[in-house]
């Protein structure tokens, strides 16, 4: 059984709220009365369903690669392709779509918190899990918009029309705190297990913290958090990453906080949003770049641009750190349906990168996509990872970096994920500096972690988007019917970044409608 899929794939809550004109409109206008609702500890249980049911789906989850120097937007006419290229504006409806995305999340979980205590339970303490629940949903929602938007609104009640029209940001550091503090109030309260797969555990309220806590430089909370997961002894890496994002490895022992899926009743478009064209039926909307790739190390832990690595070009595969083949499509892999990939121009196959619909860059998502999901690639029900146990292993090794307080359990935890059964790559030696060490932990991130959603906030918090972000974007490389090596690059339509990009612009409507809420530096209502 999927437990909480099932729920919500069979329930919708008479209260959930509407779009509203502002998304900050927090009173929902067709909610059940509470005459006949709140009533019994079922009751807070559905109502907290429906705070789950808010969570971001793969759109946009996996999107915000495209943001980054690891992925591309697969298609030029639409607000992704425009804020790669840095052309946005402030009335981008991506900018509104996702503030008012996790402000209808806030607020379901804002109508729980001002409802739960009407309900006189005869079981308090599983009444307090679900609310433990909701108070980390809540946080989570919260952290995503901190990470994007920077000050935002703190709402924590629901209020009415006329109110959200004189709310004003609140500062980010005053947000932080919030989440924190919300966390460690649901860390207290949250079981190790709950026996209704889905629900957030204390894990994934520890991971929540640790994660939060790492962006808002905060080291010393998330070393923490993360080893308080560590040593907890529920979770552990998957035996083998190839297998990570498979069916097979749902609900395992590496995932700490997910959204639940099931084909045919609550299910996703993974497939036909990240499959190879071959596969999908359609064409993949996010294409991995060959940054990406290259940045994979060889089999003997040299950079491909080390001397003494090995480093093939006209065999650019070869001898690679294994999570390159798991992660990234590249010519000559072995496709869920048996066939080999081949997106070589001429190759006569729909994944040809220079036709219509294929890989811009000639390399597909492998994360994600299962033989599963291809009979009907817009039903599928694998699940959507948020935080899994490498990246608290990470979290922990970076937050002890930062703070310089460089142990055995520092490289211990960076050579667990290298030493995982089907990577097998060399560990990280000991003496390295921090800053050796910053850069060691980065690149793990980076290669680990890739084409999950988790590059883009990584390279604002570093601060790194024009070092990385301002470059055509790099395609497959081939020979050609020549002999001549080819690196093939979209020249015409480059990545683009200037300091305005590390937050986002607040939306020009929700401007319109509040003049409290001041616009983020840089960006206007017309297009730059």
């Amino acid at each position: 059984m999927k437990g909480i899929k099932y729920i919500l794939a069979l329930f919708s809550m008479a209260y959930a709220l509407n779009s509203c004109d502002s998304a900050l409109e927090t009173i929902p206008t067709d909610r059940l009365s509470s005459d006949v609702f709140w009533q019994t500890n079922n009751d807070a249980r559905l109502a907290s369903n429906a705070c789950y049911d808010k969570l971001l789906n793969f759109d946009p989850t996996l999107f915000f690669e495209c943001l980054s120097d690891i992925g591309h937007r697969n298609y030029y006419s639409n607000d992704w392709s425009v804020m790669e290229k840095g052309t946005a504006d402030a009335q981008a409806t991506i900018f509104y779509d996702i503030w008012k995305s996790l402000y209808q999340g806030i607020r379901a979980c804002n109508n729980y918190m001002a409802n739960v205590d009407k309900i006189e339970s005869t079981d308090q303490a599983e009444l307090d899990i679900y609310t433990a629940e909701v108070r980390t949903l809540r946080a989570f929602f919260y952290s995503y918009l901190v990470e994007l938007y920077g000050d935002a609104p703190l709402v924590t009640t629901p209020i009415t029309i006329a109110e959200s029209k004189e709310l004003t940001r609140t500062p980010a550091s005053e947000i932080f705190a919030f989440i924190d503090k919300e966390l460690e109030a649901a860390v207290a309260v949250l079981p190790l297990k709950q026996s209704e797969v889905g629900r957030v555990t204390k894990g994934a309220a520890l991971a929540i913290k640790a994660r939060t806590a790492l962006y808002n430089g905060n080291y010393e909370v998330a070393a923490k958090a993360a080893k308080d997961i560590m040593d907890s002894g529920v979770y552990s890496l998957y035996p083998e990453y190839s297998k990570l994002f498979s069916y097979d490895a749902e609900n395992g022992c590496e995932v700490l906080f997910d959204k639940q899926y099931v084909k045919d009743q609550y299910s996703n478009q993974a497939m036909s949003l990240f499959g190879v064209r071959s596969l999908s039926q359609g064409g993949l909307n996010i294409a991995p770049t060959r940054t990406l790739v290259d940045a994979y190390e060889m089999k003997n832990g040299k950079l491909i641009t080390e001397a003494g690595s090995g480093y093939d070009p006209r065999n650019p595969y070869t001898s690679r750190d294994p999570r390159l083949g798991f992660t990234v499509y590249v010519p000559g892999c072995t496709l869920p349906n048996g066939n080999i990939y081949n997106p070589l121009p001429g190759s006569g196959t729909s994944d040809d990168y220079t036709q219509y619909l294929a890989s811009t860059t000639g390399f597909g998502f492998a994360k994600y996509i299962n033989a599963e999901d291809i009979a009907t690639p817009s039903n599928c029900g694998i699940n959507l990872i948020y935080i899994r146990y490498a990246e608290v292993l990470l979290i922990y090794a970076e937050a002890k970096i930062e703070m310089n307080n460089i142990d055995s359990s520092v490289l211990d935890a960076i050579n667990q994920i290298r030493r995982r059964s089907d990577v097998d790559m060399p560990p990280i030696p000991d003496g390295l500096s921090q800053a050796e060490m910053r850069k060691k932990v980065r690149h793990e991130r980076l290669v680990e972690l890739a084409l999950e959603g988790q590059r883009y906030f990584d390279i604002k918090r570093w601060k790194i988007g024009e070092e990385v972000c301002n470059t055509p974007i790099l395609c497959i490389s081939y020979v050609d019917d020549k002999g001549e090596l080819i690196y093939a690059q979209d020249a015409v339509n480059p990545k683009r970044w200037n300091s305005r990009e590390y937050y986002w612009a607040i939306p020009y409507n929700e401007i319109l409608m509040n003049p409290n809420l001041s616009q983020n530096t840089g960006w206007s209502s017309t297009a730059q």
